[in-house]
């Protein structure tokens, strides 16, 4: 489960705000694979419009909502593709992507390289921490 503090809050949220921003990334991790999964539905999910959904997570955040699902994506895949148990092809469609180019560059803008490159840095660190 991904917690709130992953996502960057503004000070002195209200316990109202901070379960408000609990339920929506519940939500998100449940729809993570959804490839439709859009800040409309999000918003329907809550009872928002999109315009009230995207104001109010602003003010909370900081950040835009569809950040927001990407964000949470980005960790997801980045936790999927360090078990080291499915291709990089194969994580893209676990978590929302239509294509394994669109994810490749959201997690290139996300963590600097691409999935493939960010896997076998992370194997060398491991391989130079061994030795």
């Amino acid at each position: 489960m991904i917690r709130v503090q992953t996502i960057a809050l503004q000070p002195n949220l209200s316990a109202f705000d901070e379960q408000f921003l609990e339920k929506m990334i519940a939500i998100i991790e449940q729809n993570v694979d959804n490839d439709s999964f859009s800040v409309a539905t999000l918003g329907t999910i809550l009872n928002m419009s999109r315009s009230t959904l995207f104001r109010k997570v602003k003010h909370l955040t900081g950040q835009k909502p569809i950040d927001i699902v990407i964000e949470l994506r980005m960790l997801v895949a980045k936790k999927l593709l360090l078990e080291q148990q499915l291709s990089v092809s194969q994580i893209s469609y676990e978590v929302g992507f239509k294509t394994a180019s669109s994810f490749t560059k959201s997690f290139k803008k996300k963590f600097g390289k691409s999935p493939s490159h960010f896997l076998k840095d992370q194997q060398q660190q491991q391989i130079d921490e061994f030795i």
